[in-house]
């Protein structure tokens, strides 16, 4: 379905078709891991799922903005949250701040 919209010109909903087709393996996960150590950036691994280890991160001050494709990190009180981030790196950002 990504492929129809993209011939038709629609590139936002060919990403979100191509979006719903990803599934992150553990091993692209291992992949993304090693890539980040070598570049030496900080990062977490979340056991389950990560939205409440994201809000305690904000709330301890640990991170400026959260990263997310939904909003659910709204309801755990995140006040700055970039949403929808496409390949360019654009998206949008909520904040109350």
């Amino acid at each position: 379905m990504g492929d129809e919209y993209l011939k038709e010109g629609d590139e936002e909903n060919a990403m979100k078709m191509y979006g719903m087709s990803i599934d992150v393996t553990p091993k692209i996960a291992s992949q993304v891991i090693k890539v980040l150590q070598g570049m030496g950036v900080e990062y977490y691994v979340a056991p389950y799922e990560a939205d409440a280890q994201l809000a305690y991160l904000w709330f301890q001050k640990i991170v400026d903005v959260v990263f997310t494709e939904d909003s659910d990190l709204l309801a755990f009180g995140v006040q700055r949250v970039f949403f929808k981030m496409d390949a360019d790196g654009n998206g949008k950002i909520y904040s109350l701040l």
